[in-house]
């Protein structure tokens, strides 16, 4: 008798594991409006003074991401080592 409410058993503590789950991850997730992050002063020279442009930002390295404009090391993770010898030089 007990072997054939073993398989309704787990299947209802799966259950019940994934409902609380999706209940914790439901209350812990955290969002923000992206356009209060970010420096605002190149956010205003970039819509005052349209053009494209490449930004280099050593302290916060995707600030360029984060307002809308091109980085100076691009978007490629995979930097060639000239590119990259370069960069540094400068």
């Amino acid at each position: 008798m007990g072997m054939r409410r073993t398989p309704r058993l787990v299947g209802g503590v799966l259950a019940l594991a994934v409902l609380e789950l999706g209940l914790f991850a439901a209350r812990s997730l955290d969002t923000f409006d992206s356009t209060t992050v970010g420096a605002s002063a190149v956010r205003t020279m970039l819509t005052n003074h349209p053009g494209e442009y490449q930004i280099l930002s050593t302290l916060s390295p995707n600030n360029a991401m984060v307002v809308g404009a091109s980085d100076l090391w691009g978007g490629d993770p995979g930097v060639v080592r000239r590119y990259a010898e370069f960069m540094t030089w400068t």
